[in-house]
Parts: structure tokens; sequence; C-alpha cells
């Protein structure tokens, strides 16, 4: 049940969402869990959604004790050299 919308708080303007990293038990197939990394408990993260122009400040907390975790952004525009 990933991919669910994440509605931000508004303090002075700028839209911050909270994202927490974790490693949860994921069901890959009927009766077979994998370990997986996830955002918020969902896989795939939460939804982020901003228009252009908007302030915006994500917060997150790695759950993760062992690993940094990597939060891949998708569409912005970005340069090449920028992009991952």
């Amino acid at each position: 049940l990933g991919n669910q919308p994440l509605a931000p708080k508004i303090e002075n303007g700028v839209k911050t969402f909270e994202l927490t990293a974790s490693e949860i038990q994921w069901e890959v197939a009927p009766g077979q869990m994998a370990t997986a990394f996830a955002y918020n408990g969902q896989i795939p993260g939460p939804q982020l959604r901003v228009r252009e122009g908007d302030r915006v400040r994500v917060v997150l907390k790695n759950g993760i004790a062992r690993r940094s975790p990597v939060t891949p952004l998708h569409g912005l525009r970005l340069p090449t050299a920028l992009d991952g």
C-alpha cells in the first residue's frame, strides 16, 4: 500500500514533509517475506506533491541503524550530473 500522498505541515509558508526510513518485513509474494527499506512504513515511499515555486523542506529521520538511506526524488528537473 505504498505511494500514498503525504500531506505536508505548512510552517511559515514552507511545506514541510517528515519521512522516517526504516527496515520492515515485506511480503513480496504470498507467504514470502523479505527485509526491505521503507519510508513511513511504505514501499514505495509516500508521494510528496508540490508545485513549481513552492518552498519545501524534507525532514528525514534515519531509523536504519546500520546504514544511511538513499532518498531518490523523482519528477525534479536537474542537471544530469546532479541526478542520482
